[in-house]
Parts: C-alpha cells; structure tokens; sequence
C-alpha cells in the first residue's frame, strides 16, 4: 500500500485538483492531509478525498518538514510518498506501477525522485532551464554518484 502524505496550510486553491487526480490511483492507497491550521477551506475539501486528517497542535508555525513527519507517524503504507498540495502526476497508475515495479526489485532501494515540471500552461522559459537543468542533476546524484 502507498500512504500518499501532504502537508497543508491554506491550500483551498490548488488542492481539489491534486486530490482528484490522486484519488485515480487504483492501487492500494491512503491519502493523508497533514494541516497547519489552515483558516480556509482546505480541510473542508480534504474531508470529501481523503482517508485521514491530522492538524498540527503546536504552537509555533508547523513547517513543510514537520507536516511530512506528522503525517507520516499515522501512516499505515507499506511506501511513503510526500508531495505538495499543488502536484499533478498525468498518469498516476502507470507512473505509481513504474515506480513500484523500481522499489521492489531494487535491494537497497529506499527513495525514488522524479523529473519535475511546471504545468505547461504557466510554465515559463526559466522554468524549463531550471527544471530541466535539476532533472539532470538529480538523475546525476541517484544514478552516477548513487547518492540522494
């Protein structure tokens, strides 16, 4: 099972979409929200996709780091995936496959990333180069050097 884990704060805006293309996933999932205390209406939608919620109680701004480990102490997945709340993955069943079929038969592996682009209709030139210029350097670190 995949526990598919995103930490909120005022995310009304972009979050249905991400929510909806993930709930098109049609392996085994969980969907986890990990809230900042968001005053919007994030939670409101994240109770109509989601399989668990859990707010931050603390007292101090809950940063992106601490809502991944709050939300991953809830977990029940067998593999953890963080992501933002304003990510699309096209094809999620073919790309989740792919990235299981990597996991399971790779002994030692622990983490997988992924090249990342802009959504094409706001994506800029700069965004290309940057992107595109990470992409090579993240596949340069995991695949050359072996280090994340």
């Amino acid at each position: 099972m995949i526990s598919f884990i995103i930490p909120t704060l005022r995310e009304e805006s972009v979050l249905e979409k991400t929510l909806i293309w993930l709930t098109a996933y049609t392996g085994e999932k969980e969907i986890i929200i990990s809230d900042g205390r968001s005053d919007d209406k994030t939670l409101e939608i994240a109770r109509i996709y989601t399989d668990k919620i859990i707010v931050y109680e603390g007292t101090e701004r809950q940063t992106i780091g601490m809502g991944r480990n709050l939300g991953a102490s809830i977990a029940s997945g067998e593999y953890l995936v963080f992501l933002d709340a304003d990510v699309t993955i096209f094809d999620p069943n073919v790309f989740f496959a792919e990235a299981l079929k990597i996991l399971q038969t790779t002994p030692n592996g622990v983490a997988l990333t992924a090249p990342m682009r802009v959504v094409p209709e706001m994506e800029t030139w700069a965004d290309r180069i940057i992107f595109g210029a990470l992409g090579y350097f993240f596949m340069f670190l995991n695949n050359i050097i072996c280090t994340g």
